[in-house]
């Protein structure tokens, strides 16, 4: 059976696909980062949305890390690898960060010595890692918690409060974790 001159399968899977690319378009809408503020009007942000929130606290806290923790012995780490438990997050934070100093990789490709310390290429390096969660008391905010390590001993962990003004996040506190208070 024909229509148009196309059969009629071939017109399902042609508007499937049209259909798909609208919702896969309408959904990445809340990601999308400038825009002149079309996110702005939005009450919350949405799930897919995290991704940008781990960003922002990951640079916050690589550029601001103490200048003691950027160095390990006589030299600089070797690379910052990342790792998240997100496959996709994972992939996403290792393009977006690759142009930083020390360079930014997959932290499948750090290897493991004594006390669980990270090596990549004979060379000291850190792995960071960011956990995000939307914060129930404010739907425009994001609670990330990032923590680096070289090693068991070598390690820190702070949780940032990030906000999403439509454009971009923001980091507006940082809770510091203190061991014993």
């Amino acid at each position: 059976m024909k229509a148009s001159g196309f059969p009629i399968w071939r017109r399902f899977a042609t508007g499937a696909a049209v259909g798909v690319l609208a919702v896969v378009a309408v959904g990445c809408e809340g990601f999308k980062l400038g825009g002149g503020g079309a996110g702005r009007d939005r009450e919350e942000v949405p799930e897919d949305g995290l991704l940008g929130a781990k960003l922002g606290a990951l640079r916050y806290a690589m550029d601001h890390l103490p200048e003691e923790d950027r160095r390990f012995g006589d030299g600089d780490y070797a690379a910052y690898g990342i790792v998240d438990p997100d496959e996709l997050h994972q992939k996403a934070l290792v393009e977006l960060l690759k142009d930083r100093r020390p360079p930014v990789v997959d932290a499948s490709v750090l290897y493991n010595r004594s006390s669980n310390s990270q090596w990549i290429d004979g060379r000291p390096a850190l792995k960071w890692s960011a956990t995000a969660a939307k914060r129930p008391d404010h739907p425009r905010q994001a609670e990330v918690l990032v923590g680096w390590m070289h090693s068991k001993l070598i390690n820190e962990f702070t949780t940032y409060v990030l906000e999403f003004d439509g454009d971009a996040w923001s980091v507006v506190d940082v809770l510091v974790f203190e061991p014993g208070s």
